[in-house]
């Protein structure tokens, strides 16, 4: 980890995988609500690293398309798309859908119990009508506790191209298809490797600022950059201890 010499040119970096950084996971592929069910019912992490890929609706606010999730033990793909049935066409030919919401799904994301850890967290909000409680803004809380970021003003926000060379010295290797194949295509390996790939990094990533966390003489609360989202709406989260375990 090179966080406070020289930063290393990102394109002589290594891509991340999911795949060598956590050999030991175990990979599901997630399509009916039956599967989803079974297996979010028994899984119980503490910390997750969380993604989601979307696809616009015509006249209306993005639709979940995939959704990841994953820790050391393993990396979840759940495809939403899978799930989503027509509900209407209008006379351009463009189709709404409705998607289906596991409700093993559903509690997983209001536990607040588990920590979902992240970049980018409005998309979550395309999850409709679900809440999502007890997220971790990988950026903010990167800024608050690394000093190297100092510099930055409040809305400056940090990507996977200054977290993956800082922290983990790697590359996030890019989608180079565009958001609206996820409504069209089947899902390849590759992009399940990809899809995978955007969820442990965030995981990665808060292992390596949690120690940071920890050696602080006067951390930040934890609500600064811990919250849920609640009907479409951030909502600060200031009884959230600094630290996962709190």
């Amino acid at each position: 980890m090179n966080r406070f010499t020289t930063p290393v040119e990102p394109g002589a970096l290594p891509w991340f995988s999911y795949k060598e950084y956590f050999p030991n996971a175990r990979f599901e592929y997630l399509k009916t609500e039956l599967e989803t069910n079974a297996f979010m019912s028994q899984w119980k992490p503490e910390i997750v690293g969380m993604k989601v890929e979307w696809t616009p609706r015509r006249n209306e606010a993005p639709n979940a398309a995939v959704l990841q999730f994953a820790n050391e033990e393993y990396v979840v793909v759940i495809d939403l798309r899978a799930m989503w049935t027509e509900s209407e066409r209008d006379e351009r030919g463009y189709v709404s859908y409705s998607t289906a919401k596991p409700i093993e799904l559903s509690r997983f994301l209001e536990d607040t119990s588990i920590l979902k850890v992240g970049l980018d967290h409005a998309k979550l909000l395309s999850i409709d009508g679900t809440y999502v409680k007890t997220c971790r803004d990988l950026s903010v809380m990167a800024k608050l506790v690394d000093p190297q970021w100092s510099h930055l003003r409040a809305r400056q926000a940090l990507t996977w191209d200054e977290l993956g060379p800082t922290y983990l010295d790697v590359r996030l290797p890019r989608d180079n298809r565009g958001y609206t194949d996820w409504e069209e295509d089947n899902l390849y390996e590759k992009d399940l490797e990809y899809l995978g790939n955007g969820a442990a990094i965030a995981f990665a990533v808060y292992e390596c600022l949690e120690p940071i966390l920890d050696a602080m003489e006067e951390p930040p609360k934890g609500g600064r950059f811990t919250f849920s989202i609640v009907r479409g709406n951030y909502v600060p989260c200031p009884n959230i201890g600094t630290r996962a375990r709190d």
